[in-house]
């Protein structure tokens, strides 16, 4: 193998995913909301081609039930997809909800957690109710707003996206491109 042309495309590779990364991230923090929508829409098409796809396999099998579970998660499918296709504001708010009353649940649960830490005499209680505290109200700003609170998720993927991209690139500048 030729170690000297394998480093200078691993080299090229890792300077070129720092460069994508960077943009992806740059894109994320600089329109958060679209981006978010984008995906969403993505999905409610991704859902119309698979259901479309279940529902020719559906035509084509030879065998009954087959055929009849297929035509199933077809309509499923298709149903989802163009549901998020007619109403994409409402799936984005909707995901969110869902996962701020997990955020919430996880907040309950470690509040619980430092409860039991104070009880046990615990020292470390103290950072844990903190900890527990502010879960609950991100988990309910996350209820309360989702749309708003779903481009600051978007905004700060997009900065880690930025961090990472940059960190990918200096890595690759660093890396020899021979071995001696």
């Amino acid at each position: 193998m030729d170690w000297n042309r394998f480093l200078r495309r691993t080299k090229v590779s890792v300077i070129l995913m720092g460069a994508a990364l960077l943009a992806l991230g740059i894109i994320l923090f600089m329109n958060p909301a679209e981006v978010t929508m984008f995906i969403t829409l993505a999905l409610g098409w991704v859902l119309v081609i698979v259901g479309v796809v279940t529902l020719v396999s559906c035509c084509m099998s030879p065998l009954p039930t087959i055929q009849q579970v297929d035509f199933v998660f077809s309509m499923i499918e298709l149903l989802l997809g163009l549901c998020i296709l007619m109403w994409p504001g409402f799936f984005v708010s909707f995901i969110y909800v869902l996962l701020g009353i997990l955020i919430i649940v996880t907040g309950v649960n470690d509040v619980s957690g430092a409860m039991d830490e104070k009880a046990s005499g615990m020292d470390s209680w103290k950072l844990a109710m903190a900890v527990a505290v502010i879960t609950l109200i991100l988990g309910f700003l996350v209820v309360i707003a989702p749309f708003t609170m779903a481009t600051t998720v978007m905004m700060i993927a997009g900065i880690a996206l930025v961090f990472d991209g940059i960190t990918e690139i200096v890595t690759g500048v660093r890396m020899p491109a021979h071995v001696d």
